[in-house]
């Protein structure tokens, strides 16, 4: 991450970079909750180790424009960037990772696919115009975000009845929800080279697998009778 994000060069200095390897298997979020309790008066951005800025940003502009959304949307408890894959090849597009997480009669999504630039509505992919608005989403994934340390007051640690990986990220987001904070897909670009670290594991450990369906039957055990209750979806002016 050091050579990606240029810790050792003028454009990376003013990331303050906290590196913790996950090296006895804990877990993405236990690791993530390890890593914000070193710092407990601090907001945290949360980046995965196959992460990386855009090709295009030099500078770390995205560090920069996820610090200015967080002054300009005070009520934000959570401000996520759109992740993309890097292509395969140079004649390749982009295609949107995850740009905002979604809850739809019960069953968790993600808006993603390749870039629409036209207007045709009916088209499958993702809205040019979305990525470049403020949107309002149900969840937000782990990774490129920026969560206040008043969330994390306000939620305390990670339900401990779940297992290794997957959907607490989801829960932890509901529950901020319940106590009333909005959480918001910004116009700020990062890549993700996604599945090279917990997916990896899981699909060849059958045991890791067992756990992911534990941890779905919960989410959906624990949130049936809440999710009527929580804050309906408000969306909010881009803000620049």
């Amino acid at each position: 991450m050091s050579a990606k994000f240029g810790l050792e060069e003028p454009r990376g200095r003013k990331l303050e970079f906290f590196l913790w390897q996950d090296a006895d298997g804990i877990g993405p979020e236990p690791a993530f909750q390890h890593c914000w309790d070193q710092f407990p008066e601090r907001d945290i951005i949360i980046l995965h180790s196959d992460m990386a800025p855009m090709p295009n940003d030099r500078s770390n502009h995205w560090y920069d424009a996820l610090l200015y959304y967080r002054s300009k949307l005070p009520r934000a408890g959570m401000l996520a960037c759109n992740l993309f894959y890097p292509p395969g090849r140079p004649d390749e597009p982009w295609r949107v990772q995850c740009a905002g997480g979604t809850f739809r009669e019960g069953q968790i999504g993600h808006t993603h696919g390749a870039v629409q630039k036209g207007g045709n509505a009916a088209a499958e992919g993702v809205p040019a115009t979305a990525l470049r608005n403020v949107r309002a989403v149900d969840w937000v994934t782990f990774g490129g975000v920026l969560i206040r340390r008043e969330v994390i007051r306000a939620c305390g640690p990670f339900d401990d009845r779940y297992r290794w990986a997957y959907v607490m990220d989801v829960d932890y987001c509901f529950e901020a929800r319940l106590r009333g904070f909005q959480l918001f897909q910004v116009p700020v670009a990062l890549q993700h080279q996604a599945g090279r670290t917990t997916r990896a594991l899981w699909e060849t450990d059958p045991q890791l697998r067992e756990h992911l369906s534990h941890n779905f039957q919960l989410f959906s055990e624990k949130w049936r009778p809440f999710s009527a209750a929580l804050p309906p979806i408000q969306v909010k002016p881009n803000g620049r």
